[in-house]
């Protein structure tokens, strides 16, 4: 990745921080971190699309970018420093199209260099929630490519782009990368027919950048499914609060218990046993005990030298009275407190 590039790419994810409530990357370890790879993007953004997919990939895309957009001079240049290959569209120019021969050579050299070129098979921005039919430039260049069989195996990537709003300010976009497509079943049949080959490579990648998005397939259902999806998003928003504070209490109480049972380990780990034996051995390690009181000792009847429960059992003397008042225990232990 060149210097300019970088420079390039870092204002623009700066861009899309500042744009972009949230930006959420799905499966972009499907893209080669090197390799020839075509990526085939659905195009409802304008230009922010080729900022986004830029900005979650560390390697440089080669845009194939409609020429119209090089007629300024100025433009041109940055298109042309930041790697974007000019493409010829019939509805820009019919008399223009003999040069997209130097575009599909452009494309072939940065794949045999091992780029990632991407491209929109779509041919135009649009604003509909689904994928529009493709042409069949993507599975061309695919074919052509694996064909020629100058370069490494080509990755065919399937890309999606959801919007929560296209032009609203701090709106929620999702990029997600689909399984790449293989090529070498597609090239088999191309040598034969190409033209089956073409189709069928064509239907291919429209399903895999479909299943990367949101597909309505009838236009006119557009407006009912953003209605619905306002209605219920409250709802919707509740509903996964509620259960991951719910998941929440349910992690505490489990971190709580395993807190309790290592502390329990802890203490009866360091703690003295009770001594219930009698002999010369009981009394010496009876008699070199420290003095304790019974407010933190585990006390119980006169002679049980056993712990049963917190507090001291002195007859005449309520629990609570021992505890605000210790009294302490002397090397041979209170009558009615355990030694040691």
């Amino acid at each position: 990745m060149d210097r300019f590039y970088t420079c390039v790419r870092l204002v623009s994810r700066f861009w899309l921080w500042f744009f972009f409530r949230d930006v959420s990357v799905v499966h972009a370890e499907r893209v080669p971190a090197g390799g020839p790879v075509l990526l085939c993007i659905n195009h409802p953004n304008n230009l922010i699309d080729s900022l986004l997919v830029g900005g979650v990939l560390p390697r440089k895309v080669h845009y194939l970018t409609t020429a119209a957009l090089f007629r300024n001079r100025l433009v041109a240049r940055f298109l042309t420093a930041c790697g974007a290959i000019p493409v010829y569209r019939k509805q820009d120019d019919p008399t223009q199209m003999d040069k997209n021969a130097d575009a599909f050579a452009a494309c072939f050299r940065a794949l045999e260099a091992g780029r990632l070129v991407g491209i929109y098979p779509e041919g135009t921005t649009h604003s509909e929630i689904r994928v529009q039919r493709i042409k069949t430039g993507a599975s061309r260049i695919a074919l052509t490519y694996q064909a020629t069989a100058r370069g490494g195996p080509l990755a065919l990537v399937p890309v999606g782009l959801s919007f929560d709003a296209r032009k609203s300010f701090r709106s929620r976009v999702r990029v997600s990368f689909g399984e790449p497509i293989p090529v070498a079943p597609y090239a088999a049949v191309h040598r034969d027919d190409p033209l089956r080959a073409v189709e069928a490579l064509t239907s291919a990648i429209q399903t895999g950048m479909e299943a990367e998005i949101l597909h309505v397939a009838r236009p006119e259902r557009q407006d009912l499914i953003r209605a619905l999806e306002q209605i219920y998003r409250g709802d919707l928003v509740r509903e996964l609060r509620r259960s991951a504070a719910s998941a929440g209490d349910r992690s505490t109480r489990c971190a709580s218990r395993r807190a309790s049972r290592t502390r329990s380990r802890i203490s009866r780990s360091v703690t003295p046993r009770a001594w219930s034996g009698s002999g010369p051995a009981s009394s010496a390690i009876a008699a070199s005990s420290p003095p304790t009181t019974c407010a933190t000792r585990r006390c119980a009847p006169a002679g049980s030298g056993r712990a049963v429960g917190p507090g001291c059992a002195i007859p005449g003397r309520p629990r609570s009275a021992c505890r605000s008042s210790p009294t302490a225990v002397s090397s041979t232990g209170c009558p009615t407190c355990c030694r040691g």
